[in-house]
């Protein structure tokens, strides 16, 4: 499992940050997510950043932002689902 940051509240505002991108639906801006998240922009961009990184967030425009691949969003499964023994052809 991933290391958690060491400042707990870093870890408070992460969780902050991606509870509003899923209520949003939709990419939402960093004035947006400071407002909801009642921090200040320079706070809110050092954890957006380093969850960039991390793949939970993904920028998506000009000071835009929204959920990323990091398990935030629906699975999708990497590979097709094989065929079941009764679909698979006979050598």
């Amino acid at each position: 499992m991933a290391q958690a940051p060491g400042d707990p509240d870093e870890t408070d505002l992460e969780q902050r940050i991606l509870q509003v991108l899923r209520d949003a639906g939709s990419p939402v801006k960093s004035v947006q997510l400071a407002k909801e998240c009642q921090v200040p922009k320079k706070n809110l961009n050092q954890v957006l950043y380093r969850m960039l990184k991390e793949s939970k967030v993904s920028l998506e425009g000009p000071a835009t932002w929204g959920l990323g691949q990091g398990g935030t969003r629906e699975v999708e499964p990497a590979e097709p689902a094989q065929p079941s023994q009764a679909e698979r052809p006979r050598k």
